[in-house]
């Protein structure tokens, strides 16, 4: 103020007006200056921008100027050629070109107020399509448009009204409209695009940088209303991080569909979000991580949690899936130094669910939980040792089903050789492989692995176990099976087939049943021609030998030993046969089973190779059998013996028994016998019942009152009654006290609480009947017949109203014993009896199951010491304990020690 007084003071008030005038003077110059530059400049602006753009780079380039005003340059077109990398060529034509600006502004800050292009056309040319793009390589550092650029530009805004991509870029986004707006502020940018796919689909830009290393920008694409698409990236100085959230299916038709259909990908319904992290600058021990969540329209879900460094020295990797609230997949893994540690688990079965729209072929059908670690060595680590486990529950394969299952193997790799080591182990529980079921199974798996294309093999090492646990094949059940390999055991699989080697195993005792016969064996040695799977399923074929066998069926138990044979099983068929000594019995028994898998149906048999010899000191039929339970015995003689057991499903089980005895010698409950010849077909199961019709010839039945030449056919019919059978003999014949005695049939009903035949009896001879009667100072001559009524209720026998009567012409009788008269006969009587020949003699028999037998005997004829002419009739009644008198008369004999010691050993 002081200066402009001063300076108005020095000058006064003319100086003052001239140099306003001047300063007038100056700015109209500068004005008409300014407006004939742009007349000039409008004959040389297509010069000037032409100029421009090959600055910029262009090859080829043309542009029209329209109009040229004070605020604002229009141009008709604008067509550049620019080079590109790789001898690409981008080629801009843009049409209707406005530039709008404020003539002050512009000259005080250089900067344009608004470039509007109404159409821009981008096409890419000279890169072929078919070229496959360069891998994805981030740089170590990202900068968008350095800051010295964005200060510099000289405009405000820019939009593009239509923006259209041509040729060779994307099919996503080629031949698409395209509306962009930027504005520029300092080194500030801020820019929004709208890209319209179609009449229903849109995609919205918003993009935001203060400088050169700050940056975000959001993605945004919706369906109308339904948004299907939104990615944010957020640039740092020091980091890059973004967000995706799209739905797949529109995703996959708006920008995936050529890639996913070449490489025939399903993309199901469903969406992907996720998140990611990327250091700056990105060297390679860099820490990336990454956060994807996929959802189906199943409701599943998988969440994928990953971190690790570009050149893999580390990484992490978590890895969830679910279903609803149910998880069906974890698994977490740690890479460290070329080795991958970890745990992982999942269901399979909701697993295969899951992936099954993403898969061009479905998973085999697998279902139950898996879980389990693993450490394992990457290439390029020089330790090779690993170790796995892997768990199984409720697991279900095409051919194999467990309820739980664990291998745990270790070892150490080298290429396609595995080497595993002592601990290597399988062990499972409720194993079912086609109609076989196992209860618990444990194999040693230790050897040396290799693989050759599609084919393993797999050389277990010596005394490697195979523990197998209740084994059931159809009907056939096996207890407990433990094999070891002396040897190494050659294992070979090849896609859907294995097979063992030729071997040798070493087996425990077996206890095996099949049917209702039970099967037990010593220590047994297999040694295998063929151990494999089929396509007609598991196929076996072994020798055997074992020092013992023991075959029990629901009648007897039969004791082998020095046991040979072989065993198979091809075509879902079992069979097996071998061969024995009895263990106390001189001779060979035969033994054969075959069951069907697929029919639940098979046979056994056990029969002697050779009769069995009985001859030699102390060999009985007896010891063919641990629990003799018959109230018989043979100690003499030769017997064959063969039986055959047959099962079906749905049907009885059928047991047959086929005897043949020659010479014979042994005991009947209280009786021996001598010269027994017998054949007998009998059906023991399900209804005891003979096959055929038998026959049966003793030479001799001793027991005090000895019966000869006894012969009969013999049968047992199943009755009506019960089911218990009828036996029945046809056609008895016995010789008795030199007579005979005989039946044309026996039936006896077991069912019934009593049976009644008849035994006729021809010609005995009384002689020897009153000497068997021990009746002392007695004798008697001629025979009789008869028959007697027999009646059996369970164990009891009796007799009532047998008869007796003397054949022609009759016979004497004399009793002359000096006490006589203490018998209580009269004086006439005893006279009569001391000589007395009969004529006609008839007797009644009654026997009780007490064994009284009580005789009234009554007699015609004479007696010369009374009247040699006149007839004598009396009559006798005789009473005498049965039981006493055979049991007196077999000790009488010698028999009685014999008989008891033979019997009471065997018979309870």
């Amino acid at each position: 103020m002081h200066q402009q007084t001063a300076l108005y003071s020095h000058y006064g008030p003319k100086t003052m007006r001239i140099l306003k005038g001047f300063i007038k003077l100056t700015l109209l110059t500068l004005l008409l200056t300014t407006c004939a530059l742009l007349v000039i400049r409008y004959f040389f602006a297509d010069q000037l921008i032409t100029a421009a753009l090959q600055r910029a780079g262009a090859t080829k380039t043309s542009v029209h100027l329209a109009a040229l005003g004070t605020d604002q340059v229009r141009f008709d077109f604008l067509n550049a050629t620019f080079p590109l990398k790789k001898g690409t060529t981008l080629h801009i034509q843009a049409k209707q070109i406005s530039l709008q600006y404020d003539l002050q502004r512009l000259l005080h800050n250089k900067k344009c107020d608004l470039l509007t292009i109404e159409e821009v056309a981008l096409s890419q040319q000279g890169e072929s399509k078919s070229t496959p793009s360069p891998s994805l390589q981030l740089p170590e550092k990202i900068t968008l448009l350095e800051d010295s650029i964005r200060a510099r530009l000289p405009i405000e805004r820019i939009r593009l009204e239509k923006v259209v991509l041509q040729d060779n870029f994307p099919a996503q986004v080629k031949d698409r409209n395209i509306r962009l707006t930027a504005s520029f502020n300092k080194t500030a940018l801020q820019a929004q695009a709208i890209l319209q796919v179609d009449q229903q689909t849109q995609l919205f830009l918003e993009f935001h940088s203060p400088d050169a290393q700050h940056a975000t920008a959001e993605l945004v694409g919706k369906q109308g209303e339904e948004e299907i698409l939104r990615i944010k990236l957020n640039l740092q100085p020091d980091r890059l991080t973004g967000d995706v959230n799209l739905l797949l299916q529109p995703v996959n038709e708006l920008f995936l569909r050529p890639l996913t259909a070449e490489k025939n990908i399903p993309v199901p319904e469903g969406s992907l979000d996720g998140t990611f992290s990327l250091p700056l600058p990105l060297k390679s021990d860099a820490a990336l991580q990454a956060a994807l969540t996929l959802s189906d329209s199943n409701k599943h879900q998988i969440h994928l949690e990953a971190s690790g460094t570009p050149d893999t020295r580390q990484a992490t990797l978590l890895l969830f899936g679910k279903k609803g609230k149910q998880e069906f997949l974890k698994t977490d893994l740690t890479m460290q130094e070329q080795r991958i540690k970890g745990t992982y688990s999942l269901h399979c079965d909701q697993l295969r669910s899951f992936l099954a729209p993403y898969l061009p072929q479905p998973l085999p059908a697998i279902n139950g939980k898996l879980s389990g670690t693993v450490d394992v060595p990457l290439p390029g680590n020089q330790e090779k040792g690993f170790k796995a486990m892997i768990a199984a529950s409720s697991l279900a394969l095409p051919s194999l089903t467990a309820s739980s299952a664990q291998i745990s193997v270790a070892g150490k790799l080298n290429g396609n050789d595995l080497h595993l080591d002592r601990d290597s182990t399988f062990h499972g529980k409720k194993l079912r492989f086609g109609k076989t079921t196992i209860k618990e199974c444990s194999l040693d798996l230790a050897g040396d692995f290799s693989r050759k294309g599609n084919q393993f093999l797999l050389d277990f090492a010596e005394q490697q176990k195979i523990h197998i646990k209740s084994l059931k094949a159809g009907s056939t059940k096996v207890q407990e099976i433990l094999l070891q390999s002396p040897k190494r055991l050659r294992f070979d699989y090849n896609k859907t087939t294995w097979s063992f080697a030729k071997n040798t195993l070493q087996a425990a005792p077996l206890a095996i049943r099949v049917g209702s016969v039970d099967i037990n064996t010593g220590p047994l040695q297999c040694s295998f021609s063929a151990l494999r799977s089929t396509n007609s399923g598991l196929e076996i074929i072994t020798t055997l030998s074992s020092p013992t066998l023991i075959i029990t069926t629901p009648k007897a138990e039969v004791p082998l030993k020095n046991i040979t044979g072989n065993f198979q099983l091809q075509q879902h068929v079992i069979s097996s046969k071998l061969q024995g000594d009895p263990e106390r019995i001189p001779g060979k028994i035969q033994a054969e089973v075959e069951h069907n898998l697929g029919r639940s149906a098979g046979f056994f048999t056990l029969r002697t190779d050779k009769a069995l010899d009985l001859n030699q000191e102390e060999i009985t039929l007896a010891g063919l059998l641990n629990k003799w339970q018959f109230p018989f015995d043979l100690d003499k003689g030769s017997m064959h013996l063969e039986t055959r057991g047959d099962w079906q499903k749905g049907k009885k089980f059928h047991l047959t028994l086929l005897t043949e005895i020659e010479r014979g010698s042994g005991y009947f409950q209280k009786f021996l016998f001598e010269g027994l010849d017998t054949q007998q077909k009998l059906v023991l199961l399900p209804v005891l019942r003979s096959q055929s019709q038998g026959t049966v010839s003793l030479h001799k039945l001793i027991g005090g009152i000895d019966i000869h030449n006894i012969r009969a056919k013999t049968s047992l019919v199943p009755a009506k009654t019960g089911k218990q059978p009828i036996v029945q003999l046809n056609d008895l014949q016995a010789e008795l006290l030199q007579g005979t005695m005989s039946s044309p049939e026996i039936r006896y009903d077991l069912n019934k609480k009593e049976s009644n035949f008849t035994v006729n009896v021809n010609s005995l001879d009384l002689a020897n009947l009153v000497e068997l009667m021990k009746a002392k100072d007695m004798q008697a001559t001629g025979k009789i017949s008869g028959k007697i009524p027999v009646k059996i209720e369970g164990k009891k026998i009796s007799v009532n109203k047998g008869e007796l009567y003397n054949d022609p012409p009759g016979g004497e009788i004399s009793y002359t014993s000096a006490q006589a008269e203490a018998t209580g006969l009269s004086e006439h009587a005893l006279k009569a009896i001391r000589d007395f020949r009969y004529t006609a003699l008839k007797s009644t028999a009654e026997y009780s199951p007490s064994g009284k037998l009580l005789l009234a005997v009554s007699l015609q004829g004479i007696s010369p010491e009374l009247d040699k002419r006149r007839p004598v009739h009396f009559n006798i009644t005789i009473e005498q304990n049965l039981n006493t008198l055979l049991q007196g008369l077999r000790y009488s004999k010698g028999l009685g020690e014999k008989i008891d010691k033979r019997v009471q050993q065997r018979y309870r």
